[in-house]
């Protein structure tokens, strides 16, 4: 669509306006949710970006986007288990997704490294 167009092109505001207005005439727009709340995490609004995410999953539960988001923003918080058990989910459902299953992967080479390190949270 258009909002993907203009986020591509790196038109950031124009993207997040027309997701914007796309949500206004269809609440139920998943991909509206997702982009969105993509384009906040990236721009570094993990609550906005989580908000937008749990709103994606309202309307489906196991979205593989939302899921994915919701686990790179329990990944920056430092809250491992809750990030690997999101990325889980995802792949349970998309098992063929390089993002999710390169996302989890992740999500435990930074939990290792951070325990080896000493620096874990508790």
């Amino acid at each position: 669509g258009g909002a993907e167009a203009r986020r591509d092109m790196g038109d950031v505001e124009g993207a997040e306006w027309d997701y914007q207005r796309a949500l206004e005439v269809w609440p139920g727009y998943l991909a509206a949710w997702t982009g969105t709340g993509r384009l906040r995490l990236n721009h570094g609004d993990r609550i906005l970006a989580a908000r937008d995410f749990e709103e994606a999953r309202l309307i489906d539960p196991g979205s593989e986007e939302a899921l994915v988001g919701l686990g790179q923003i329990k990944l920056a918080e430092g809250e491992f288990a809750a990030a690997e058990s999101a990325f889980d989910r995802a792949l349970k459902r998309r098992t063929d997704w390089p993002f999710a299953l390169i996302a989890r992967m992740c999500s435990r080479n930074q939990a290792l490294s951070l325990c080896c390190a000493g620096t874990m949270k508790k």
